[in-house]
């Protein structure tokens, strides 16, 4: 949030909701990715234009905007329903394993716009939240 408003600063409020969610997000990938790149037993998967993140072979981890409720703000594909309701996906790396699905998200705050609280949060078989 900091490097987003900091960078584009006066010209913030010309992007869309979504854009500005879009550009937050690319930015903690690749800050994220620099850091995997560096740990044990934590992976960067890519699958098409999906970006997300293989923790000890048992998590995997989608960065997104969240919602007040804790919710992702995922595009309606089978794919992020899938992931939403802990669904297998297909991840040659990890195989057939039984994998966890995690989003990494934040809240934006009107308030502190540049600390906005952060989630770990693991939906389960319907869709709602079990755990964050």
């Amino acid at each position: 949030m900091r490097f987003y408003f900091g960078f584009y600063g006066e010209r913030a409020h010309a992007h869309e909701s979504w854009t500005r969610c879009s550009i937050i997000r690319d930015e903690i990938k690749e800050r994220l990715t620099a850091y995997v790149e560096s740990a044990r037993g934590l992976t960067v998967l890519r699958d098409g234009n999906a970006t997300f993140f293989g923790a000890f072979s048992k998590f995997t981890i989608r960065i997104k905007k969240l919602s007040d409720n804790l919710h992702a703000n995922t595009g309606k594909t089978q794919y992020s329903f899938a992931f939403d309701r802990q669904e297998p996906i297909q991840i040659d790396l990890f195989g057939n394993s039984d994998l966890t699905h995690l989003y990494l998200g934040y809240v934006a705050t009107e308030n502190d716009p540049l600390n906005p609280p952060i989630y770990l949060v693991c939906n389960d078989e319907a869709g709602e939240i079990a755990w964050n």
